[in-house]
């Protein structure tokens, strides 16, 4: 018959005594271990998630700023100016026309300091003549008094010979408080001494600059309009425009013109030549 040892039966009876606890603690360790397991794959998964967002999040950003180049392009690159269709019309010099055209500067965060261009009416080239614009601002350009008579068939264009671009903010550029009232628009009938009738149109205006800088030159030029159609145009200068002084613009045509018709007055004050500016 096989005998027990002391040794095997004092660690039998140990095992049969602690039996319970030794199961706890392999309990305790298998927890233990399976939540290191668990919580590594919970990390393993973060980490994915993590840099899948970080992906996607570059490539959109990728994406983004190809889309956006345009955007870009406003900062280090101006656009062309805008002009418009030519329009003709009849000038107050009997045998002439005049012409005029709308420019636009499209560019926020350029301005034009200088444009040169040339009216080429019926393919005759006429003299250089200067504009300049601020961002984001339109103006008319006119040439009076061409020799010819109004042709729709003719092709007429403007050629642009040179411009000059500066990189602005809107608060770098001067803007101008220049107020023009309501302008007055008159048909007046005269009669000459032999009785001959004739009707002449008449344009008042009464202009102030309420800004703290005065101008040693000041252009206005005035259109009149039937709808988006200009029929007639004048110019008026006054040299200099003086700070809170008030002054009158008259200008009159030797003909009659529609009473709907409709008066635009365009303010022209170079506002970037500090020459021009009276502290």
């Amino acid at each position: 018959m096989y005998e027990l040892g002391s040794k095997k039966l004092q660690l039998g009876y140990w095992w049969v005594t602690h039996r319970q606890g030794m199961r706890f603690i392999l309990l305790i360790v298998w927890l233990f271990f399976d939540i290191l397991l668990t919580g590594f794959a919970l990390l393993q998964v973060t980490l994915y998630v993590r840099e899948l967002f970080i992906s996607n999040k570059i490539t959109a950003d990728i994406t983004n700023n190809t889309l956006n180049y345009r955007e870009v392009r406003k900062f280090i690159e101006p656009q062309k100016p805008v002009i418009g269709s030519i329009q003709s019309f009849l000038s107050d010099v009997p045998g002439k026309i005049d012409v005029a055209t709308k420019v636009e500067n499209p560019n926020e965060f350029w301005r034009i300091d200088k444009l040169s261009y040339q009216f080429i009416i019926a393919g005759k080239i006429f003299e250089e003549e200067t504009i300049f614009l601020k961002p984001q601002k339109s103006t008319v350009i006119v040439h009076f008094g061409i020799p010819g008579v109004l042709d729709e068939n003719l092709k007429n264009t403007v050629k642009i010979t040179e411009i000059e671009w500066k990189n602005t903010k809107k608060l770098e550029t001067l803007d101008t408080e220049v107020t023009i009232s309501e302008p007055e628009y008159k048909r007046i009938k005269l009669e000459d001494a032999s009785g001959i009738q004739s009707t002449i149109t008449q344009v008042k205006t009464q202009v102030k600059n309420k800004g703290i800088y005065g101008f040693w030159d000041a252009a206005f030029l005035i259109l009149l309009r039937i709808d988006e159609e200009i029929i007639a145009a004048k110019k008026a200068r006054i040299s200099p425009l003086k700070v809170d002084t008030e002054y009158t613009i008259e200008v009159q045509w030797n003909r009659g013109f529609a009473p709907s018709a409709e008066v635009q007055i365009i303010p022209v004050i170079n506002t970037f030549d500090p020459e021009n500016i009276i502290l």
